[in-house]
């Protein structure tokens, strides 16, 4: 995760004349490093509970002794590091200063690679090492769920910038993740795992649509004020379809791949009460 977030630091302030572009990279790291810490720390905590880093050693030693407040505690910092990774409500304050100000190329990398890397990384973690006391931490994901999918949609509305815009709605969509992850831990089958495995694929299909589209755009329109963009569908009526049927899928409207998607994951989230 590291690996791949310290590039990503570098890449946020590849515009070396625009302001913005310098300030995003700052925040994103500087917000990064904290996240760094918090996890860093929860891993210490969770070797002094565990005596193990391995994620069977940790899942054995928890067999064995339960759950105890310092596992927990150490948990939850991970639990803090990895949301933060994914740009989930409460951990999200630089997500739409980042996407706004790094290149939109990065940011298309951004919002696919990284949030991609850390579901993956947070699924292997948590359903293979703290599986067993599930029942603890899987509340508080639902919380974050719940909070990403309101603030994330309901903050969408009001942006004035469409990089802004799909900033948040990367961020609602870190919450319908959040919900399989939970639905999975509560239930303990594998339908949530595969539902936001499903999920990830469909959605980081679709993201990278909208931005090779908006990339397009901005470059022959030069903005990304979202009033600008008027008329694009008697200008370049095929340009206009195929974004068109993006923003839908993003939205989760059939017969797109992430309405399947929300299928998947609601009924998951059904499933598991």
């Amino acid at each position: 995760l590291e690996l791949l977030s310290i590039p990503l630091y570098v890449l946020a302030g590849l515009a070396r004349t625009r302001t913005g572009s310098q300030e995003s990279a700052l925040k994103y790291f500087l917000l990064g490093a904290f996240a760094s810490a918090f996890q860093v720390y929860g891993i210490a905590l969770v070797y002094g509970a565990t005596q193990s880093t391995s994620l069977a050693g940790i899942t054995a030693t928890i067999a064995v002794q339960g759950s105890t407040p310092l596992l927990l505690s150490g948990i939850g910092l991970v639990i803090v590091g990895f949301c933060f990774k994914v740009g989930a409500v409460p951990f999200h304050m630089w997500t739409p200063d980042v996407y706004e100000g790094a290149p939109s190329v990065v940011t298309a990398f951004m919002s696919v690679g990284a949030k991609a890397a850390g579901f993956a990384a947070l699924i292997r973690v948590f359903f293979e090492g703290f599986e067993l006391v599930a029942v603890e931490w899987a509340p508080l994901m639902a919380i974050f769920a719940i909070l990403s999918t309101l603030v994330g949609n309901i903050s969408a509305i009001s942006q004035k910038s469409i990089k802004r815009m799909l900033a948040y709605s990367s961020i609602a969509h870190a919450g319908y993740l959040l919900i399989g992850v939970a639905a999975n831990s509560v239930s303990g089958n594998d339908l949530g795992t595969s539902s936001v495995l499903f999920y990830l694929v469909a959605y980081a299909a679709t993201n990278l649509v909208v931005f090779f589209i908006l990339i397009l755009l901005v470059n022959m329109i030069g903005s990304h004020q979202i009033t600008n963009f008027g008329g694009l569908a008697r200008k370049m009526p095929w340009i206009a379809i195929i974004f068109t049927v993006a923003l839908i899928s993003l939205i989760g409207l059939p017969p797109t791949g992430l309405f399947v998607g929300k299928i998947y994951l609601f009924s998951a989230a059904i499933k598991s009460g």
